[in-house]
């Protein structure tokens, strides 16, 4: 969490929400700045994460009204013990800005009408690039303060993320597997070429092979 630098008189306040001069923002190229309006409580969006793609890191602000954000490693673990879910309460006058490193995967959740958020983004946003999982996914097992009221047809759409994690097991070990059968056809190739050069088995396992 980035503590933003207000000024307050008797006008209002003045808040700086990105410095690149800031240590929390450096290095960090701005490419995108979106603004996401939520006219309804208990609106829902997520769980998103990205994929591939240049990396993507988020700065979050809520401009107006108040929201619990959930970031999550779900997709990422390989069993349910080793999932962490961290809860941000971020608000209008909560003065501060979330960071989000890239690869983990994002959502949130209004507690009040009329929220506006505001998304600073190191990297465009690119369909292609990015996934999901359902924001009351077994797997991931997120506590959210409020039954979300509004999901959309997407984030109702989304695999289930233990299946997801199975699947993607099953093929590294499948790829695994092929490795090992291609060093071995490879191994006996070239042995059958040694010995087609007129060498004996005793001469292979004089070489060590």
């Amino acid at each position: 969490m980035i503590n933003n630098v207000t000024h307050v008189d008797s006008r209002g306040f003045f808040q700086r929400i990105f410095d690149s001069d800031s240590h929390a923002f450096e290095n960090q190229k701005l490419q995108q700045i979106n603004i996401s309006d939520n006219p309804k409580q208990y609106t829902l969006r997520g769980m998103h994460f990205q994929v591939s793609g240049y990396p993507e890191h988020k700065y979050i602000s809520v401009l107006r009204g108040e929201i619990c954000l959930v970031v999550s490693n779900a997709h990422l673990a390989t069993n349910k013990t080793n999932v962490k879910n961290q809860y941000f309460s971020l608000s209008e006058n909560s003065q501060s800005t979330l960071f989000v490193p890239s690869g983990l995967a994002t959502g949130w959740v209004s507690l009040s009408e009329d929220t506006l958020i505001l998304y600073l983004m190191t990297s465009r946003y690119e369909e292609c690039h990015y996934s999901g999982f359902r924001y009351d996914d077994d797997f991931a097992d997120i506590n959210w303060p409020a039954l979300p009221l509004v999901v959309s047809s997407k984030d109702y759409s989304w695999s289930p993320l233990q299946g997801e994690i199975d699947e993607a097991i099953e093929q590294i070990k499948a790829d695994e597997a092929k490795a090992e059968i291609d060093k071995a056809n490879a191994r006996l190739n070239a042995e059958t070429k040694l010995l087609a050069l007129g060498l004996t088995l005793d001469d292979l396992k004089a070489l060590g092979l």
